[in-house]
């Protein structure tokens, strides 16, 4: 009896931290959500938010999108993207969330089973565009 004891409670200790461990995963899903979704509603009204925003609040929605913009003399721009914005531009990324959107599950290459090519990139890029994303 003692021994099935022990057991019981090391089987009940490891469902306690499964469950955490899913509860942490969880709540950073949302989080995640949260955020990217913040982003692209962002993106999506920037041009308003910029008219009516003054300077200080322009800055500040820079700084949620890039870490360096370069003004060149012959008006060539330069940009490098914030890591959240980066992640959402990855043409990857943006594959991987088109094909989980048409086949609610991980695309193979995810779960190592093909490589990504280059033309699945391009195909995202074109497919993603067409959505407003790009």
């Amino acid at each position: 009896m003692p021994a099935l004891k022990k057991e019981q409670k090391k089987v009940s200790d490891q469902l306690a931290e499964v469950t955490d461990r899913l509860d942490s995963y969880q709540a950073g899903c949302a989080d995640a959500r949260l955020r990217v979704e913040g982003y692209l509603a962002l993106a999506a009204h920037c041009h308003r938010i910029d008219e009516i925003s003054d300077d200080p609040k322009k800055r500040q929605i820079n700084h949620a999108f890039f870490t360096k913009i370069t003004l060149f003399e012959d008006r060539h721009i330069e940009t490098e993207y914030t890591g959240a914005i980066e992640t959402i531009l990855d043409p990857a990324n943006r594959l991987h969330a088109d094909y989980w959107q048409r086949h609610q599950q991980l695309h193979p290459a995810v779960l190592g089973e093909d490589a990504l090519t280059e033309d699945d990139l391009n195909r995202s890029l074109f497919r993603v565009s067409e959505l407003g994303w790009a």
